[in-house]
């Protein structure tokens, strides 16, 4: 639930505006898309800041908006599928900045847990309290210390999610917390967002454009590494695309990027879980 009182005394930062975008892009596909995917919490919350977001909102053409839904949708779809065969999930919403699955995804067996840096924990909160069954964890992704607060169970099924994270630390370091974890919790899913090059060249001007200049992208999780690290696990890559580039409401050109984006990997899903 948005609290509507708090968000009547925030005055946004430069840096805490870039965190809207994603956001943006839920908005955007929710309204003009919404057999995919209804996010009413995403279009509020855009509402509110409209007037404070005019030039972020310069920086996406539909394309980079649908690919933020879309990048959603598939998350959503699949957590879904999981939590449907499994009694008790906890999922954790690694750099969850202003994502709203937790409104989006109404499951009695999930319990969601948004982790994220200290700043934007407080601005998470500030607009979308926890809950019953929503926590806010203020820490880094890379300190396991988070873990405890899970309090794990021998039958929970964990659910990772990283939505445009893991990009932007080393994937070294995320390898060996995600090997920490899948030994301490066997029976635990990872899901996260993997960008090409050329994607990567794309977000980096996005950046620019947003002032942040001093952000650094990591190169992206190679597979191969995470195959030799869970070498009993299966690794399937998910395409954003699929249920939408043959959508004749949008235009051609942005169905030819989809196509072209499914068809090269340039972006897309991965799923890692126990055999």
């Amino acid at each position: 639930m948005i609290n509507l009182l708090n968000s009547k005394n925030i005055t946004l930062s430069e840096v805490e505006k870039t965190k809207f975008l994603p956001l943006m892009g839920r908005a955007y596909g929710s309204e003009n898309h919404s057999e995919l995917l209804k996010d009413p919490t995403a279009e509020k919350i855009f509402d509110l800041f409209k007037g404070e977001l005019l030039e972020q909102e310069k920086l996406l053409d539909n394309y980079s908006k649908l690919l933020f839904f879309m990048r959603a949708f598939q998350f959503d779809r699949i957590i879904k599928n999981i939590a449907q065969s499994n009694e008790k999930v906890k999922l954790v919403n690694a750099g969850a900045g202003l994502d709203t699955i937790n409104c989006r995804i109404k499951a009695k067996n999930i319990t969601f847990y948004d982790l994220d840096l200290p700043e934007s924990a407080k601005l998470r909160q500030f607009l979308i309290p926890s809950s019953s069954n929503t926590f806010t964890i203020s820490g880094s992704f890379l300190d396991s210390k988070w873990i405890e607060q899970l309090n794990l169970q021998k039958n929970d099924t964990l659910i990772i999610m990283a939505a445009g994270l893991f990009m932007y630390l080393p994937a070294a370091e995320i390898l060996s917390l995600l090997k920490q974890l899948c030994t301490i919790h066997p029976n635990t899913h990872i899901l996260f967002d993997q960008t090409s090059y050329v994607g990567k060249l794309a977000i980096k001007k996005l950046l620019k454009k947003s002032g942040l200049t001093n952000v650094t992208l990591t190169s992206k999780m190679n597979l191969s590494d995470l195959r030799h690290t869970f070498p009993s696990h299966t690794i399937k890559k998910i395409p954003y695309w699929s249920h939408i580039r043959n959508d004749n409401a949008i235009c051609f050109s942005d169905r030819l990027k989809m196509t072209l984006c499914d068809l090269f990997e340039m972006a897309y899903l991965v799923h890692l879980r126990k055999m």
